[in-house]
This record gives structure tokens, C-alpha cells and sequence, in this order.
């Protein structure tokens, strides 16, 4: 009777230690899909698009889309606006700011929007576009938001050298952790809760949910590029001394990969373990697990967008060439997609295989499959 009593009283223990999950309908909640921006879906994307709609704004767009649940579509612009668009490509509303938003959007599982803004500000908005709260910090915010695992807590870094942890209800803030330098990066959080981000000190960062610093590593050089969480634990992050880094969770160097030049561009990391990042060179790599080179793919230009996986293998990705790219598993060319302005802005893929992003051209892009002829049908099977 006693033995069970103990393993009952291990059981409440084990789990009111473990932090809470909630459950995010959205199909891409915040920039590289979820908190820990693996940037992978296990659905397929356009394999031959056709432009299903464009929507432009007042200025370029350099924020990256998020999806919720209905399939209304959240991105940033240049001209000081927070948009949200139906599926279709229709306004529903916009949110004035007080400068430029380049910071990305992240959705709660209520349907609360959080993105932060040129103007120093983190803001809370819900599904309507009303403002429900906002944090000032000292200077401009370029970093985006991720929720802990509990959606309690959204954290959030500065270009006042600041990671702040707010309560994602009220708007306070928990607690906040000054580094030696700017952060730009986006924090990541990891299903127990622990949050990696880099910073221009060059070093990247790992915290508790309580904001204690559990440890922290040095780059030879800044680090705008956030960190991916794999699913067994491994932190993946690139630095401008050119080299892709892979971290066990205790801080450890697992390997790191020498490319070619700056890296500022996020890891994707799909099932089999192969990770994908752009660099400054105009590269996008794809390595295996082991830190490998499988392939590299020139585009025209800087590669600053963050790649996005499909279940079948495909990377899509766009380039500051001016166009967007869709590369196979082999490391070839499947299509690409020419807009009339650099494409800074990370792909969002959506469940019925539309790809979003935004582009220097003022435009918002929604691309999808070009619908197959009956004849075609006909001659497929």
C-alpha cells in the first residue's frame, strides 16, 4: 500500500512539474511555424503554382506571415501597419503602429495576435485588430514573439539588448535579461520550456522559464539568425562568423559547418534530421544530421529568408534576387517565381498547399498548385 502510495505521490510530482501544453489549432501560429521554428509541415506544398492572389500595401514587406486556424493570414508591413487578410486576399483590417513592423506575428490558441514594432513596442491585439494591451521597451524591436509552452508568457528581444518574458494576458513583464549587445534574433522555446536566443554579443543564450540563465556560448561574431529546436533536443543556429552551429540542450558543441559567408537566415529542420539555411552568399545548404553537405543551391542573391520543408521534401525559400524558389530534395530547381522587389520576408504554408509571403514590391503573395485539366487527369492515371 505504501509502494503505491509513492508511486502515486511520483506521479502528481512528475506532472505538475512538467509545463502545461496548449493545443494551437493554427497551421502556422508564428515565424517558422511554431515556437521551437522547425519551419517543416507534413503537407505538401505548390509543385506547379499559379498566382492565386496579391495584396499590396503602402511600403515593402519584410515581416513574415503567420496562418490561424480559419485561415486568415497575419504579416507586418514598412508603412507602420499590422494586416490580416482572409484566405482570399481580402483586407479584414489593419492596425496602425508607430513606425515600421519587420517583426513577424505570432497567434495564440485564443486568436490574440502578438508582434513587435520599430516603434519599441510589443503589441496584443485580438482576431478583430483591437489593441488589448501594448509594452514599451527602450528602442526598436525587429526580434519576433514566441509563447512558452502554457501560452502564459510571450518573450520577446530588443534592440535595447533586452530578452523580455511579458504576461501574454496582462502585458507585465515577468522578467527581462540584459545581454551585451542588440537582439534581433527571435527567442525559441522548447517543449519543457527553455528558451534559446542569440544575440549581436554573439552569443546564444539558454534560459528557464523563470528567466535564470542556464548557459550561454560564444560565436566568433553576431547572431541575427534564431534558433531551431530539433525534435530530439538539438539547438541549431547560424552566426555572422559564417559557421552553422549544432548544440546539444546542455550548452555542448555537437558539430558546426563552415559556410560560405554571414548566416541570418533560420534553420528548417525536417523529420530524417536535415537541416536547410540560407546565407548572405546567396546559398541555400541542406545538411544531414551530422552536419554533412547534401547540397547547395545559388540563388541570385542574399539568402535571408528562412527555408520552409513540405512532407515531400520540397524547400521553398525566396532570395534578395527578387524571386521566390521552390528546390527539390535532390537540391534542383523546381520552379521559381519572379516579383519586382527582394524577398527578406520567411514563407508560411498553409494546409491546402498555398504558400504566403511578402516581398520588397509593396506586395503580399498567396501561390498555389495550378489545377490539373480534366484531359491531364485523364492522361495521369
Amino acid at each position: 500500500m505504501l509502494r503505491l502510495f509513492g508511486i502515486f505521490l511520483i506521479m502528481i510530482l512528475v506532472t505538475s512539474c512538467a509545463p502545461a501544453q496548449v493545443s494551437n489549432p493554427s497551421p502556422w501560429s508564428c515565424f517558422h511555424k511554431n515556437s521551437s521554428h522547425t519551419g517543416y509541415c507534413n503537407y505538401s506544398g505548390p509543385k506547379q503554382p499559379v498566382l492565386l492572389w496579391k495584396y499590396k500595401t503602402g511600403n515593402r514587406i519584410s515581416s513574415s506571415p503567420a496562418i490561424s486556424e480559419e485561415g486568415h493570414i497575419y504579416i507586418g508591413g514598412d508603412d507602420n501597419f499590422i494586416y490580416s487578410l482572409s484566405s482570399e486576399g481580402k483586407l479584414r483590417w489593419k492596425y496602425r503602429t508607430g513606425y515600421k513592423v519587420f517583426s513577424s506575428p505570432c497567434l495564440d490558441a485564443e486568436g490574440s495576435v502578438y508582434i513587435g514594432g520599430e516603434d519599441g513596442c510589443l503589441y496584443c491585439l485580438d482576431d478583430g485588430g483591437r489593441l488589448l494591451w501594448k509594452y514599451k521597451t527602450q528602442k526598436s524591436i525587429d526580434s519576433s514573439p514566441a509563447l512558452s509552452p502554457d501560452e502564459k508568457t510571450v518573450y520577446i528581444g530588443s534592440s535595447d539588448k533586452h530578452l523580455y518574458a511579458i504576461d501574454s494576458g496582462k502585458g507585465k513583464c515577468r522578467w527581462s535579461y540584459k545581454a551585451g549587445d542588440w537582439i534581433m534574433a527571435s527567442p525559441a522555446v522548447s517543449g519543457d520550456g527553455t528558451i534559446y536566443i542569440g544575440s549581436e554579443d554573439h552569443n546564444l543564450y539558454a534560459f528557464k522559464p523563470d528567466g535564470k540563465l542556464i548557459w550561454s556560448y560564444e560565436t566568433h561574431y553576431s547572431i541575427m539568425s534564431t534558433a531551431s529546436i530539433g525534435p530530439d533536443g538539438t539547438i541549431y543556429v547560424g552566426s555572422d562568423d559564417t559557421f552553422l552551429y549544432a548544440f546539444n540542450p546542455d550548452g555542448s558543441v555537437r558539430w558546426s559547418f563552415p559556410a560560405d559567408y554571414y548566416i541570418a537566415s533560420s534553420p528548417a529542420i525536417s523529420p530524417e534530421g536535415k537541416i536547410y539555411f540560407g546565407s548572405e552568399s546567396g546559398y541555400v545548404f541542406c545538411l544531414d544530421s551530422e552536419g554533412n553537405l547534401l547540397y547547395k543551391f545559388f540563388t541570385g542573391h542574399d539568402a535571408f529568408s528562412s527555408p520552409v520543408i513540405d512532407k515531400d521534401g520540397t524547400a521553398y525559400f525566396g532570395s534578395c534576387d527578387e524571386s521566390f524558389y521552390a528546390v527539390s530534395p535532390e537540391g534542383k530547381l523546381i520552379w521559381k517565381w519572379k516579383t519586382k522587389g527582394e524577398i527578406f520576408s520567411s514563407p508560411a504554408l498553409a494546409h491546402d498547399g498555398t504558400i504566403y509571403f511578402g516581398s520588397h514590391d509593396y506586395h503580399i503573395y498567396a501561390l498555389g498548385n495550378r489545377p490539373i485539366k480534366p484531359e491531364e487527369g485523364d492522361k495521369q492515371k
